[in-house]
């Protein structure tokens, strides 16, 4: 049977982090509304679409973020991406996923925990990051604290991934030997944080003095 596709990637759609989980809930939908390719022989079955691979890789991430918010009986499990494309929605007979709109709220807690919590960092809190960029100067550190989402950073990287300004951030949680260790960091390209705030839209605290 040929795949159906979905088409512009998120990268091209999305204005910023905060268009992502009504876009998500929308796919998800899209993939719900496919009929069962592999029905299990007592209790899952699965339904597939073939998505952008950037669609794929943002869906598959920011949906198993919600397991942070949704109860796992009533996540919506993923399974993939397959080719790089491909997604496949796995749900029991006896046990269905929370609603959409139970769905769509997940989403927006995950994207909330994304956004808040991050700080300027200060002179001294540069100087013990152990990872800088190559020229750090010119570039700006800011610091999301212990207690944020688990997983922010790759949420990020996702969500930039094919995004042109990818190359103006860095961001990790699990920087070598920084005595910061355990938050997530972000280096931002001081001649482009402008562009990148309006795509990411971060809660930023300034530096404490």
């Amino acid at each position: 049977m040929a795949m159906q596709h979905a088409a512009p990637p998120a990268y091209e759609k999305l204005r910023n982090l905060d268009d992502v989980p009504g876009y998500c809930a929308f796919q998800m939908q899209l993939l719900d509304a496919q009929p069962v390719v592999f029905p299990g022989v007592v209790f899952w079955y699965a339904k597939r679409f073939e998505f952008d691979s950037q669609d794929a890789r943002l869906l598959y991430d920011f949906t198993d973020a919600t397991r942070s918010y949704i109860k796992p009986s009533l996540l919506w499990r993923l399974s993939g991406p397959h080719n790089n494309t491909g997604l496949e929605l796995l749900a029991e007979y006896r046990n269905e996923p929370c609603s959409i709109e139970a769905l769509l709220a997940g989403y927006e807690a995950v994207v909330k925990g994304v956004k808040e919590n991050w700080i300027k960092a200060s002179e001294q809190e540069r100087s013990r990051v152990a990872v800088r960029p190559a020229e750090p100067t010119d570039w700006e550190l800011y610091i999301q604290e212990n207690g944020a989402l688990i997983g922010s950073d790759q949420l990020i990287r996702t969500f930039m991934y094919f995004d042109p300004l990818i190359d103006k951030i860095k961001c990790n949680d699990r920087w070598g030997q920084s005595l910061l260790f355990g938050n997530t960091y972000i280096w931002i390209k001081k001649d482009a944080f402008a562009e990148v705030q309006k795509r990411l839209n971060l809660s930023i605290t300034p530096a404490e003095q």
